[in-house]
């Protein structure tokens, strides 16, 4: 499994971003770092924006896991790559399968959950930046804020990296209740299948695999 998060140059918070309808914000953000962890190999990675088509290569022939990273670090990875590398739409479909943990989770208890709150609730620690903090930190063309950035990357990829590994050893996640919404119940989560199973499920299926269970 990779493990990913990238950070950008823009966030949701900029005037300028903030101006534009919802539907055009994503296809503006200016990618700025990711970090990758390869848990085969236990090999951490970080890219920043010369290295985008690299890193995409790279993930590419990974499944693939994060935290909303369907409506999030893939799109802006492609919006990156088809405006200033000319990708053809083609070239941005995943080989392996997507495993985003915040949509899985939204997915089934209807709950709506930020990184941070699932990790305080079961690993007893939570984010130690958030999104905006780190793009002004890429902005600012100073070495060691690009290096704070950076370290927040990849301690959002290591929470998540971390909640897998509960789910591995077959533990549920805890969702506590969200006050904001008047929620008085924890729910739990886990997937219904073992996750071998679900990750081979979710794998896209290329031609000519199970010719014979359809014959």
């Amino acid at each position: 499994m990779l493990f990913f998060d990238i950070e950008t140059l823009d966030f949701f918070d900029d005037p300028a971003i903030a101006a534009l309808p919802r539907a055009q914000q994503l296809a503006v953000l200016r990618f700025g770092v990711a970090v990758t962890y390869d848990d085969a190999a236990d090999l951490w990675k970080e890219w920043y924006w010369p290295s985008v088509p690299a890193l995409w290569q790279y993930m590419i022939g990974h499944d693939l896991c994060g935290w909303n990273i369907v409506a999030f670090d893939l799109p802006v990875i492609h919006y990156n790559l088809s405006r200033r590398f000319n990708y053809p739409a083609a070239d941005l479909v995943p080989l392996g399968a997507v495993v985003d943990l915040f949509g899985d989770i939204r997915w089934a208890t209807n709950r709506w959950y930020k990184l941070g709150v699932v990790a305080e609730a079961n690993l007893g620690r939570g984010k130690i930046a958030h999104g905006q903090q780190a793009a002004e930190w890429l902005r600012s063309g100073d070495m060691d804020q690009w290096r704070k950035a950076a370290e927040y990357c990849r301690d959002d990829v290591q929470l998540v990296v971390d909640l897998w590994r509960k789910l591995e050893r077959g533990e549920p996640l805890l969702l506590p209740p969200r006050p904001e919404r008047d929620e008085a119940d924890e729910l739990r989560f886990t997937y219904e299948t073992t996750l071998t199973q679900m990750i081979q499920k979710r794998r896209p299926r290329r031609y000519g695999q199970d010719d014979e269970a359809n014959r």
